[in-house]
């Protein structure tokens, strides 16, 4: 743990995590709907650093969400958000690179109907 200049506790990042979802919707309004839900289940967990929401050039009705996550341990976070968001992913990697990717088509039920693909990514940060 370290302070920052205000005296305030920080935490060093020692690795980066992201979340890429892909979810069912009609437009904008509905994905960003999604979006919300899927940042307010992640916040227990970890913040959210960015939010980035396109349309998915594959499906007219999809659109994809890039989470960019802070964590102040990562791989903990990694661990829960795979037991909370989704069931029957696959994973792969170990340490502190690690992927988990789940496909709605194929796998379990997820905590959101709207979801359709979800991609957690684990990797060492910039200065590893």
């Amino acid at each position: 743990m370290r302070y920052g200049d205000d005296g305030a506790q920080t935490f060093a990042m020692d690795r980066r995590l992201f979340l890429q979802a892909y979810v069912a919707a009609d437009g904008y309004p509905q994905t960003l709907q999604s979006a919300e839900s899927l940042i307010r289940r992640i916040g227990s967990v970890a913040a959210v650093r960015e939010c980035r929401v396109r349309p998915y050039n594959k499906f007219e009705d999809q659109y994809g969400v890039w989470l960019d996550l802070d964590a102040a341990r990562p791989a903990a976070a990694f661990e829960a958000l795979l037991a909370d968001l989704a069931q029957g992913w696959r994973a792969e990697g170990e340490g502190g690179e690690r992927f988990a990717v789940w496909d709605g088509r194929l796998h379990g039920a997820a905590f959101l109907p709207a979801l359709r693909w979800l991609h957690l990514n684990l990797h060492p940060a910039a200065d590893d």
